[in-house]
């Protein structure tokens, strides 16, 4: 007898995540909804993440454990969409946790929508508490959730999407190569300009942990996958269409790439100068973040940054002016 496929696959990219591995698959297994497979990546992790998932695996026969060789995370998330059964798919991250009913009501409303995509509200976990974060697009329609990704009112992560896997084996989507931040995002763009069918589960299921995933990424790769991210926007956002969503991925990028304190004015301006004239067109920021990136693009990065790092000391907060 053939065995039957799994409605859902949730795919788990693994690296360095033991101290919260427990709480990802405690709450992941333990789901009202029961048909689903887990992908556990581990990504050549260097601790014991990978035996952990052994262990869950020898517990639960839903599990299924694969070790690679570190690759990045956009490369453990392409082993896993490549290997996974399901109908329907989601990322999920092990530093997060999930809801007891998210997989029963995402694939319910997939299945009521016949739907490509499931959106759902999240939880933002951080020192300050839990914040509801909303992400009902202001129109179901694909071109209007790819707009909402490019002006910061909707999330690019995969964790709270739902997506049939034939919307992108049909379409030969896969991740962007060594992009290992935002690469959910630019997954998301592939799939969305290829129309595809969006509903809405108004309803946080996921739990965003921004204190562990702020560090999750070591700043000194910063300044290379802010290039990455450039290279990956110029890839999918090149139609005249997009010209909008170009200029705020952009945006996006440079800002980052600010952040970091780590070129001369004169680097900033070699690698990025040839971007000022888009940057007031930046509608997604704000005129004190443009302000900023405009005249260190000009060649006045150092004493901008100085500027703003003089601020936030005398204001006695972080505030990035975002």
């Amino acid at each position: 007898m053939t065995k039957k496929n799994p409605a859902i696959s949730v795919i788990v990219a693994v690296y360095k995540a033991e101290k919260y591995l427990s709480r990802f698959f405690d709450t992941l297994l333990s789901q009202t909804f029961t048909d689903f497979e887990v992908l556990a990546i581990d990504d050549g992790s260097p601790d014991r993440s990978g035996e952990m998932c052994e262990e869950y695996a020898r517990k639960d026969a839903r599990v299924k454990v694969f070790h690679k060789e570190n690759g990045g995370v956009a490369s453990a998330r392409q082993y896993g969409i490549e290997r996974a059964s399901g109908e329907y798919t989601i990322h999920a991250d092990p530093d997060d946790w999930v809801e007891p009913d998210m997989l029963k009501l995402l694939y319910e409303k997939a299945v009521a929508d016949d739907a490509d995509m499931v959106i759902c509200d999240y939880y933002e976990e951080s020192a300050e508490g839990t914040a509801l974060r909303r992400q009902e697009p202001s129109s179901l329609d694909a071109r209007e959730v790819l707009r909402g990704l490019f002006t910061r009112k909707l999330h690019g992560g995969l964790c709270t999407k739902l997506i049939r896997r034939s919307a992108y084996e049909t379409q030969n989507i896969r991740f962007f190569k060594g992009l290992n931040f935002a690469e959910d995002l630019f997954f998301c763009v592939q799939l969305l300009k290829c129309g595809i069918k969006v509903s809405y589960c108004g309803i946080a299921l996921y739990h965003y942990d921004t204190e562990i995933n702020a560090n999750s990424l070591n700043l000194n790769l910063v300044l290379e996958q802010g290039d990455r991210y450039i290279a990956a926007t110029k890839t999918f956002l090149q139609e005249p269409e997009y010209r909008e969503e170009y200029i705020n991925s952009i945006g996006s990028a440079l800002f980052r790439i600010f952040e970091t304190d780590a070129l001369t004015s004169r680097e900033f301006r070699r690698r990025y100068g040839m971007y000022r004239k888009l940057i007031w067109k930046m509608k997604a920021r704000s005129f004190q973040v443009r302000m900023l990136l405009y005249f260190s693009c000009l060649g006045f990065y150092r004493p901008v940054y100085w500027l703003l790092s003089l601020k936030r000391k005398i204001a006695g907060n972080h505030y990035y002016g975002k």
